[in-house]
């Protein structure tokens, strides 16, 4: 049989988990800056809301998730694994990204009156 190395294949479990996370974060990101723009124009405020609603659970599950890669992001490091390097900065952009989400959705939550 063939040996895979748990080290590698844990790498690689975190690589798909990362890049699927920052796909998700760009995905949010793009509907709640949409949203922002339908505020007061075109936007029912009754699905806004209920838009708002569906959003705020899922950026909570999200948040778990980030919370995560973090955590084993710093424990790989930790380890001293030479690829965790060339995802330093993919790490970096879920961090910040992830924030600046939040301020974005505070905003549209502000800006909706929930």
């Amino acid at each position: 049989h063939c040996h895979i190395d748990k080290s590698q294949l844990q790498l690689k479990l975190f690589r798909d988990s990362l890049e699927g996370m920052l796909a998700w974060l760009h995905k949010r990101t793009k509907a709640v800056d949409d949203k922002c723009q339908q505020v007061g124009h075109d936007g029912k405020l009754d699905e806004l809301i209920e838009w708002h609603k569906k959003t705020k659970q899922d950026i909570e599950t999200h948040r778990g998730v980030r919370d995560s890669i973090l955590l084993i992001s710093d424990r790989f490091i930790k380890e001293g694994h030479a690829e965790i390097n060339q995802l330093k900065t993919s790490v970096a952009e879920l961090k910040d990204g992830f924030s600046n989400l939040e301020v974005a959705f505070k905003k549209f939550s502000g800006s909706i009156g929930v």
